[in-house]
């Protein structure tokens, strides 16, 4: 060879490896589907430029996700489309994605893009309809909870004592703050529709968990009628979870770190009792689920199925076991396939019915980042949705 070409030939050879390198690089990196034998028809894929930091929220036909830097996305929920796009100026670090730190309420989207600050956002457009400064500053985004037209935010203050704040819906204006003068007391704020107290029962209440275990209620009527704190103790047994409780029908569901058992709590009765679980030492059970009167189970064993609401101390009529590790909640669009996620990428399909096998959606990536809420099945508007590695949103609609 002339040593004339030599040069010439390397930079050949560097940019065929260049290019190699990137498209194994792109192709890696992009969630395709390998094979489908599930009533799931997929619509549209979304991959996002920055790790996406929240749970995706939903309104009538906006999908909402917020990245690490700070930008919130609207998509449309029926494309994929990118309908508006707001910078908060803020990076998200050390967000904890068991805790919903963001929330819709009909149109307005409510998130703090920092530790002093509460923003609103027209979900359809974008446009800020409101910012106000908290009351006092948070050692982490605070959580976020809508009831009615007021919005509820706790966390810990910068001294780690908790602190609770409710804030207008319509213009943000404060109406009530509450400082818990324990150090770390404040743990985990979720809707309770209606719960039984020892005063009777309570509608449109906001329950509130501590680092002791221990629960208190908020009485939304009386804040908004007497502007006071409203805060009342509950003679409930301790209740320990991983996650934010899911509240249905009185009873309050739990998942506890280092058990593979779903834990329930009876408001009504004041006691608390498991859902089967049929192995020693498993992995940390995943968020019930809800659809109508049925509860439905993935617990640590690997084990999916369902309940009605109404007889959780009855054993399920079937238990589906799953031979890999499961990576989300059970979930159903119809109520007739349930689906959840495993550590190979597939969604596999169970009829609810009988708790048979329906089918497998295999995905092009078998590498899947450990951890809740990383990789998560969602249904919204009717359609499922499904979160990959922080990047990448799928939306399936039921066929």
């Amino acid at each position: 060879m002339n040593r004339s070409h030599v040069p010439f030939v390397l930079f050949v050879l560097i940019c065929l490896a260049m290019v190699t390198y990137g498209y194994f690089r792109t192709s890696s990196s992009h969630i395709a589907i390998k094979s489908n034998t599930l009533p799931l028809e997929l619509i549209w894929t979304y991959k996002a430029e920055n790790p996406i930091k929240l749970t995706a929220l939903s309104t009538s036909n906006v999908i909402a996700i917020l990245d690490e830097k700070g930008t919130v996305k609207a998509l449309n929920s029926q494309t994929g489309a990118l309908k508006w796009q707001y910078e908060t100026g803020s990076k998200i670090s050390n967000v904890s994605y068991s805790t919903p730190k963001w929330g819709i309420e009909g149109d307005r989207l409510i998130l703090a893009p920092d530790k002093e600050n509460l923003l609103a956002l027209d979900a359809q457009t974008g446009e800020k309809i409101w910012q106000t400064r908290l009351s006092a500053s948070t050692w982490n985004l605070p959580t976020i909870s809508i009831q009615s037209d007021m919005i509820t935010v706790g966390e810990w203050d910068t001294n780690t004592n908790g602190y609770l704040a409710g804030y207008n819906l319509q213009d943000g204006r404060l109406r009530w703050n509450v400082i818990i003068n324990q150090p770390k007391s404040y743990r985990f704020l979720f809707k309770c529709p209606f719960i039984f107290t020892r005063s009777g029962r309570l509608e449109n209440a906001l329950c509130v968990l501590l680092s002791n275990d221990k629960m208190l209620i908020i009485d939304t009527r009386q804040q908004i009628e007497n502007q006071g704190s409203g805060l009342l103790s509950t003679g409930y047994p301790p209740v320990n979870t991983l996650n934010t409780p899911v509240f249905q029908d009185g009873f309050i569901f739990t998942n506890p770190s280092l058990n593979p058992a779903i834990h329930v709590l009876d408001t009504l009765q004041e006691k608390q009792f498991m859902l089967p679980a049929n192995c020693q030492h498993g992995t940390v059970a995943h968020p019930v689920t809800t659809y109508n009167q049925r509860v439905l189970v993935a617990n640590g064993c690997n084990e999916v199925y369902i309940l009605d609401i109404h007889q959780l101390d009855q054993e399920p009529e079937w238990i589906f076991q799953s031979n890999e590790e499961i990576y989300s909640s059970f979930v159903t669009v119809n109520g007739q396939t349930g689906y959840f996620l495993n550590e190979k990428a597939e969604v596999i399909g169970v009829n609810l019915a009988t708790g048979t096998y329906v089918g497998k959606l295999t995905l092009n990536s078998n590498q899947l980042k450990t951890g809740q809420f990383i990789n998560y099945l969602v249904v919204f508007n009717n359609n499922l949705f499904l979160a990959i590695n922080e990047y990448h949103l799928l939306a399936f609609e039921h066929s």
